[in-house]
């Protein structure tokens, strides 16, 4: 598995401590050992590493076996009330993940609604209501953990998004390739990692 890191590679031979988080089994820990670096980034590659999991203790098999079985695709919900913007949002997110199930919500009381742990990834359009994306954001971090991307066009209301919780913040409207590589990083990152003492 593959670990985009900013900060410091952990050294080769390192023992990590994951949280992933698995749609309808919560979150799920796994050790794992650094494999490999990759210490700049190349191209489209992010820095990182590479983690090896040398078994699937504790019925973590079957649990991935499940998954794959059960598997209903990615579940991204957009806070926007702005019929234009959501369609141009459907477009870019339907060019990112073309299978992706995109629910939209035109307030923060709808879209209160409608997280769940299901939802993989929220994207709230912070310019239209700033109060009600705030609380959105700080609702699905705070209650489900959900990774959250918040468009906003001033620096200053990015930053309060930021500190509800939000994990990337883009321009609105968002830049395609921002768009695609927040999306993508996001759908992709284990919940938690921390370096194992042992």
């Amino acid at each position: 598995m593959f670990i985009q890191c900013d900060a410091e590679l952990p050294p080769k031979g390192a023992v990590l401590e994951l949280e992933i988080k698995l749609p309808e089994r919560g979150i799920v820990s796994l050790t794992g050992v650094v494999a490999w670096h990759r210490e700049e980034a190349e191209g489209t590659e992010p820095r990182g590493v590479g983690v090896q999991f040398d078994s699937l203790e504790g019925g973590l098999g079957e649990i991935v076996d499940a998954l794959v079985l059960d598997y209903k695709g990615v579940r991204i919900l957009v806070q926007s009330a702005d019929d234009r913007d959501r369609k141009a949002l459907l477009r870019r997110l339907k060019s990112i993940i073309s299978t992706a199930e995109v629910i939209f919500a035109s307030d923060d009381e709808e879209a209160q609604n409608a997280l769940t742990a299901e939802i993989d990834l929220l994207i709230v359009d912070a310019d239209e209501d700033e109060r009600g994306a705030q609380a959105t954001v700080r609702y699905a971090c705070s209650t489900f953990g959900t990774p959250t991307i918040a468009l906003a066009q001033r620096a200053s209301l990015g930053q309060l998004m930021r500190e509800q919780g939000a994990s990337d913040i883009l321009g609105n409207p968002p830049n395609g390739a921002a768009l695609r590589k927040a999306v993508l990083l996001r759908l992709s990152s284990p919940s938690r990692v921390t370096q194992s003492d042992s």
